[in-house]
């Protein structure tokens, strides 16, 4: 889907379209989209391994949970492996609640965002564990980025005290003028297999969790 000035919804009750086969979505260049997927869609979405979203100036959700209850556990999304989200400037948040417990993304391998200058972070802490699979994790560009997990405001979610990205072998942080931490909660973060692109001594510096004696661990 690219270039629909108009569109406003991807998907409405009235939608003919049939999802449970769909595996690559591409959404570009339509301006009056605000979100990509919603809790209606999310049941359908058996087969989808790749999702793009880029030049939505108003999109500021990717995936609207918004009618899904905590005991929800849909696994529709068990396919998806590879999110690129590039140039969404009215972006506030991948998520617009903590999908822990809604929305398993056990097959998540590659996350990409680009350019996307109102995101403040990635991920809630209790997201992580689901996040096993993840290898690449590619931020650019984000002036606004002050750390990529960070707690959900007014909601503290029991956690394990150390955070594993397992399968992690390539982490891209560059132009995120705002960012402060890698993590915003108090924790020992393990990194396996891990490749950096840059001078190690300047990821350290921002890497540790803000006004926390715990340790960052690289196994």
């Amino acid at each position: 889907m690219a270039g629909l000035p108009n569109l406003e919804d991807l998907w409405t009750d009235e939608s003919p379209l049939g999802l449970s086969n769909l595996q690559l979505l591409t959404v570009s260049s339509c301006k009056s989209l605000s979100k990509v997927i919603n809790s209606r869609s999310l049941t359908k979405l058996h087969k989808l391994h790749t999702l793009t979203v880029q030049a939505c100036i108003s999109v500021q959700e990717i995936f609207d949970l918004d009618g899904l209850g905590a005991d929800a556990n849909i696994e529709t999304l068990s396919e998806l492996n590879t999110i690129r989200i590039v140039g969404l400037v009215s972006l506030r948040c991948i998520w617009n609640k903590n999908p822990c417990g809604i929305v398993k993304f056990h097959n998540l391998k590659k996350l990409h965002v680009y350019n996307c200058h109102n995101l403040r972070f990635l991920f809630f802490p209790s997201m992580v564990q689901s996040l096993a699979q993840l290898r690449e994790l590619c931020v650019w560009n984000c002036k606004n980025m002050e750390a990529i997990i960070m707690e959900e405001e007014g909601l503290r979610v029991e956690t394990s005290e150390t955070l594993v990205f397992m399968m992690l072998t390539n982490l891209q942080l560059a132009n995120l003028e705002s960012l402060t931490c890698f993590s915003r909660k108090k924790c020992k973060i393990d990194f396996f297999f891990f490749f950096f692109g840059f001078i190690i001594e300047d990821l350290l510096r921002f890497i540790h969790p803000c006004n926390a004696k715990d340790d960052i661990v690289f196994v």
